[in-house]
């Protein structure tokens, strides 16, 4: 069936293209010598291949192409759109996030705590205690 909500995630091109171009990094090559130096994971984290200003004005081109017409078609099949400052910083746009979790709570079956989650999610915890956040 349709989407029962959808987020839109607003935020200036130039604050976009910022963000992109600043969460940098080691590149490939310097991120495997600090492994073998015995540095810890933050300081051998690689630098995405895609993150330079020619992908990222390139993929701006195509959400702007699209955008309209996803929006109109939301709308025209009646899915609620929540409008979403992500021009704040990371902490300030996590709290709309999670206003909008505890709002939607009711509406969410959450998976039971007895589930086990997978390797990807870290270890033994399980799958209700992952999303904690939306309490």
């Amino acid at each position: 069936g349709p989407p029962e909500l959808a987020l839109h995630l607003d935020c200036e091109d130039t604050v976009l293209l910022e963000r992109i171009l600043a969460r940098g990094g080691l590149t490939a090559r310097e991120a495997k010598l600090a492994e073998e130096e015995g540095k810890d994971e933050g300081e051998a984290k690689a630098v995405r291949a895609d993150d330079n200003i020619h992908t990222a004005i390139s993929r701006l081109k195509n959400y702007h192409k699209h955008h309209r017409s996803t929006m109109d078609w939301l709308k025209k099949i009646k899915v609620p759109i929540v409008e979403i400052d992500c021009s704040g910083s990371k902490e300030e746009v996590w709290q709309q996030l999670m206003a909008i979790g505890r709002l939607m709570r009711p509406a969410v079956k959450l998976p039971s705590a007895a589930a086990p989650t997978s390797s990807a999610t870290g270890g033994d915890k399980s799958v209700s205690e992952d999303m904690q956040w939306i309490a």
